[in-house]
């Protein structure tokens, strides 16, 4: 079967060539979207007790807390009790749309003693979102954040929402720098492996045709269920690295086949039939081991497997596709623009002495080269043994992110408000509302806790 691809994508290798790229391109083109409908949550387990709790809560009361805590800051030494503050404060709180916000309380309104810190020179107002959809969310707070800005007044703000726009914002700008790194140096890093620019340009093409195309699957994933911001980042990593990868296999193996006197057509179907054999079973298995990931409650472990099986069926999609018609059509001139070290090499017939004579050592002795580089391994992997595992929040932004500091402030000088107790929702049999006594004790037993 593989032999018969690699003869059939030879022979109408740019029909091959256009589809893929053209496909991948418009792809790429439609998945852009996909920013758009990136979800922030799906942390929390549907089927977990604090879940349910949750819900039913919402479902009674209404949603409880703000998506959007914002701590406000009198200078030069002021106190939050100026009245003429209190009425500027509530005139443009309560002038916010009311399609972006359901519900606004602060200090200014309640005069509630823990909405202000123990000097007064500190106010909190909490602003909940007239949608509970994490999307729509993050749009109503941009209609909004300019206007919770208040003249007279340090504005730090916080809360889930612009927590969660803040690393998503971080994530995009870390994938877009590593990106802008690896690049260049996974070139660099192939140019001295094949001793030739074009054979080391082939897997890179894949892999950034590979991360256009995956965003395309992911949009349209996304549109029949929420997918987590993090899943971008596993697609465009992990296609990245598999692409080039399987364009190492794949162009390797071409270029032996052609050392040993073939003809561009039978280096191509012996190279798809052997290379990319390889290539289509461990895809197959890595997309198999990926959506194991499907089987856990939480969206955002979904997330990732979507990120995941996407990137690495596109990957080995466009390296079997592809890469052979690209094989085809440069023939002999994959070598074009070689190293001078590659050229001599060449010349002495070299090719792969360097690794053979690796690969020889190390079978001669291998216990002497297994116990050092087990050792080493050990080593590297020591430090997880004091692991901590934790939630994604506040404390993986920078200090200086307005987000983080919001929390630290309310953490530090609103200890009422910091969020860190555990709420207990009571219900009464058959719908009636709980007994006040029974109430009352399940309180003092959780007050001698």
């Amino acid at each position: 079967m593989f032999a018969k691809w690699g003869s059939l994508a030879y022979r109408r290798r740019w029909v091959v060539l256009i589809a893929v790229v053209l496909l991948s391109v418009l792809g790429g083109v439609w998945g852009v979207g996909v920013f758009d409908r990136l979800s922030q949550g799906g942390y929390e387990s549907p089927t977990s007790e604090a879940f349910r709790a949750d819900e039913i809560a919402k479902q009674a009361l209404g949603r409880q807390g703000g998506d959007i805590v914002v701590v406000y800051t009198v200078p030069g030494g002021g106190t939050v009790d100026d009245l003429a503050l209190r009425d500027k404060v509530n005139k443009q709180l309560h002038a916010l749309p009311t399609d972006a916000v359901s519900k606004v309380v602060s200090y200014w309104d309640t005069a509630l003693p823990q909405f202000a810190d123990a000097q007064k020179h500190r106010g909190i107002a909490a602003v909940t979102l007239a949608s509970d959809n994490s999307n729509q969310q993050l749009k109503q707070y941009d209609e909004i954040a300019d206007r919770l800005q208040i003249d007279g007044l340090t504005a730090q703000i916080g809360g889930l929402v612009p927590t969660q726009k803040a690393i998503s914002a971080m994530s995009a700008s870390d994938l877009s720098r590593a990106e802008v790194v690896s690049m260049p140096l996974v070139l660099l890093l192939l140019i001295v492996i094949f001793g030739g620019l074009v054979a080391a340009s082939l897997p890179v093409l894949v892999g950034g045709l590979s991360i256009l195309a995956s965003l395309g699957v992911l949009h349209a994933i996304s549109l029949g269920t929420d997918v987590n911001s993090f899943a971008v980042n596993v697609a465009s990593l992990l296609g990245l690295g598999l692409a080039i990868d399987y364009g190492l296999f794949t162009v390797g193996r071409f270029r032996e086949e052609l050392a040993a006197g073939r003809d561009p057509a039978e280096a191509v179907r012996r190279t798809v039939s052997t290379a990319g054999r390889t290539v289509a079973f461990s895809a197959t298995l890595l997309v198999v081991a990926l959506a194991g990931l499907l089987l856990f409650p939480q969206g955002f472990l979904k997330s990732l497997s979507y990120g995941g099986m996407s990137a690495v069926a596109i990957a080995a999609i466009v390296s079997l596709t592809l890469l052979p018609a690209l094989l085809g059509i440069l023939g002999h001139r994959v070598d074009k623009l070689g190293m001078p070290w590659r050229r001599r090499k060449a010349a002495r017939g070299e090719e792969g002495g360097g690794w053979r004579k690796v690969a020889t050592r190390v079978m001669r002795r291998p216990v002497l080269f297994a116990v050092p580089i087990v050792a080493v391994l050990l080593a590297l992997g020591a430090p997880f043994l004091g692991v901590k595992f934790g939630q994604v929040d506040q404390k993986v932004l920078p200090e200086g992110n307005s987000a983080r500091v919001a929390a630290d402030l309310v953490a530090h000088d609103f200890p009422g408000l910091s969020g860190t107790g555990v709420k207990v929702v009571v219900q009464g049999d058959n719908g009636a509302a709980p007994d006040k006594a029974a109430v009352g004790l399940l309180a003092n037993q959780i007050s001698a806790v």
